[in-house]
C-alpha cells in the first residue's frame, strides 16, 4: 500500500503552483475547485474502502498500510465539507448571474436531475444486492430511492444536498432572501435529522450554508482578506484548530451523551475549515488533468464506488482479500474509473 499512499501525494503535489505575491484570480474556477473536488473523493474512497478491508478482516496495522488509510482517518467527517460549500457557492454564483430563469430551474436541472440519476444508481445495487443474496425488502428499496435509506449505496449526502437545492429554492423563489435565512433553515433541518439520523448526517450541513453566504458577500471577504492575507489566514486557521481541539478533548470522550452538540460544534469547524481551505487555494493551486477529472466526474465516482466494492467482496471473499489487499485495492479502483467513463451512458437530464 505504500506506492498508493505515494502516488497519492505525487498527485496532489504535481503541477502545484504557489503564488508569494498575490493572490490566483481563478482560485474559484471550475477548473481550480474541480482538482480540489477531485483530492477529497480519492479520501472518501480510501475510507469507503477501509471499511470493507476491516469487514474482511484484513491486517493493516503495518506503517506503510497506515500511512494510506490514515489520511481519512485524519479528515474524518470534513472530507465532504468542500463538496457542499463549492455546491452552494456555485448555486448562489448562478443565481447572482442568471436570477429567476436558473432559480425557476432549481427544481429540474439540481433536484430532479440528481434524484433520477442517483435512483438508477440504486437499481443497480438493489440488482447486484439480489444476485448475491441480501434480503432488500420493497419498503427499503422505496426509501432508499428517496435517499433516506440504502440498499448498500452511499446516500446520506446525496439526501443533504437535495435538501439544501430545495431549501435554496424555496428561499430566493418566494422569500427573495439569502444566505443568512438559509443558514437558520439549515440548522432547523439539521436539528430535525437528529431525530432520526446518526450525526454524520447533519454535522456538516452549513458548509453548504457559508457557501453561500461567501458567494454573497465574496468581494468584501476578497477586498478584506487581499490587505492582509496572512494575518487573516492565521485567525481563520486559528479559529479551525481551536474549534478542532475543543472536538477532540471535550466532545469526543462524552459524544454518547452530547452527540447533538457535538454535532453543532462539528458544523462550527466545517465552516471554518471551508474558509481555510479557500483562502490556502488563493495562494497554493492544486491543479492538474487527474485531479480535475475526478472532480468533474464526482457524482458517479461518489455514488458507484462502492458497487465494485461488494461484488469484489462477494467474488474473492475474506481470504484473498486479507491474503492480497493490494489486488482487491486496484480492482475497485479500476471498475470506479471505469464506470465514470461509462456513466454518460446512462446518466439522464432534463
Amino acid at each position: 500500500m505504500i506506492i498508493f499512499f505515494i502516488a497519492f501525494c505525487l498527485l496532489i503535489l504535481f503541477n502545484i503552483g504557489i503564488s508569494e505575491r498575490k493572490p490566483n484570480q481563478d482560485f474559484l474556477s471550475k477548473e481550480k475547485t474541480d482538482s480540489i473536488r477531485g483530492v477529497f473523493i480519492l479520501i472518501v474512497f480510501l475510507n469507503h474502502i477501509s471499511e470493507y478491508f476491516a469487514t474482511a478482516g484484513a491486517d493493516l496495522s503495518a506503517w506503510h498500510n497506515k500511512l494510506l488509510f490514515l489520511i481519512p482517518k485524519a479528515f474524518g467527517q470534513l472530507m465532504v465539507v468542500m463538496f457542499l460549500f463549492y455546491s452552494g457557492y456555485g448555486v448562489r454564483e448562478s443565481i447572482k448571474k442568471k436570477g429567476s430563469e436558473y432559480i425557476s430551474r432549481i427544481p429540474r436541472k439540481r433536484v430532479l436531475n440528481t434524484l433520477l440519476n442517483f435512483d438508477i444508481a440504486v437499481v443497480f445495487f438493489t440488482i447486484i444486492g439480489l444476485l448475491i443474496g441480501k434480503d432488500i425488502s420493497i419498503s427499503r428499496f422505496c426509501l432508499s430511492l428517496t435517499a433516506w435509506d440504502s440498499v448498500g449505496n452511499s446516500n446520506w449526502y446525496i439526501f443533504v444536498i437535495l435538501l439544501c437545492y430545495i431549501l435554496t429554492f424555496l428561499i430566493f423563489r418566494f422569500l427573495k432572501s439569502g444566505g443568512v435565512i438559509l443558514c437558520i433553515l439549515l440548522a432547523i433541518s439539521a436539528g430535525i435529522l437528529s431525530l432520526y439520523k446518526g450525526a454524520w448526517w447533519y454535522n456538516t450541513i452549513l458548509a453548504y450554508g457559508i457557501g453561500v453566504l461567501f458567494s454573497e458577500y465574496k468581494d468584501k471577504i476578497m477586498k478584506t482578506w487581499e490587505i492582509r492575507y496572512y494575518r487573516n489566514l492565521a485567525q481563520i486557521t486559528g479559529i479551525f484548530i481551536s474549534i478542532l481541539i475543543l472536538y477532540l478533548y471535550w466532545y469526543e470522550p462524552l459524544k454518547g451523551e452530547y452527540e447533538k452538540l457535538g454535532a453543532l460544534v462539528f458544523n462550527c469547524m466545517s465552516m471554518a475549515f471551508a474558509l481555510t481551505v479557500v483562502m490556502v487555494s488563493m495562494r497554493i493551486s492544486v491543479d492538474n488533468t487527474v485531479l480535475r477529472w475526478l472532480g468533474k466526474n464526482l457524482f458517479p465516482f461518489y455514488i458507484y464506488q462502492r458497487l465494485p466494492m461488494i461484488v469484489f467482496s462477494y467474488i474473492l471473499g475474506n481470504e484473498i482479500i486479507i491474503a492480497y489487499p493490494t489486488l482487491f485495492f486496484c480492482l475497485c479502483l479500476a471498475v470506479t474509473i471505469a464506470i465514470c467513463f461509462g456513466y454518460k451512458y446512462i446518466r439522464v437530464s432534463y
